[in-house]
């Protein structure tokens, strides 16, 4: 008897199991990842060159000096570059989020507001530009860290780079999505 209830709370505790795998995955797949017809979609709104013109900035290096040797000298010639990056991304995020609230009072106004593909809509667009902004933040990353192996320097400081370019996105989250939730409530 007493084997047949843990039997069946072992059976249930594996369909809850189940059910949350089943919907955490759904939910990943809707909201987490490219699908490609909001891609073209959005593609088509913004231009191509919205997501994709930060290649300069990776193919362009920096010439080196002969005479530099220390981290901080070559991380100097870097940082211009990440902060162009930057600034770009920045700038792309905010006519992002312009255009989705004229997007938002557009479709308010005609009565076909839809919360869920409005949210996945936007939610899609600011990964596909933050998937472009890291490719090549971590491009130049790489570049700067071969630069300081062939001189035989310590690359601590791309740890740090990554950190921080890490940190300042998730800040960066926090801070459009309260602005998000503010402008939908």
């Amino acid at each position: 008897m007493r084997a047949n209830k843990v039997l069946k709370f072992l059976a249930l505790g594996a369909l809850i199991l189940v059910i949350v795998a089943g919907t955490g995955l759904w939910v990943y797949s809707h909201y987490f990842t490219l699908h490609p017809a909001v891609e073209r979609e959005l593609r088509e709104q913004f231009g191509d060159a919205f997501f994709d013109e930060f290649n300069e900035l990776e193919e362009a290096e920096p010439e080196p000096d002969p005479e530099q040797t220390s981290p901080e000298e070559i991380v100097e010639r870097y940082e211009h570059k990440f902060e162009s990056l930057e600034e770009r991304a920045h700038e792309r995020l905010e006519d992002l989020f312009e255009k989705a609230m004229a997007d938002y009072h557009q479709q308010k106004a005609e009565g076909t507001f839809d919360r869920f593909k409005f949210v996945n809509k936007y939610i899609q667009a600011g990964r596909l530009l933050e998937k472009q902004v890291d490719a090549v933040f971590y491009a130049l990353l790489e570049q700067m860290e071969t630069e300081l192996k062939q001189e035989d320097l310590p690359t601590d400081v791309v740890d740090e780079a990554e950190e921080k370019y890490e940190e300042a996105k998730k800040e960066q989250h926090r801070e459009l999505f309260g602005r998000m939730r503010e402008k939908l409530d």
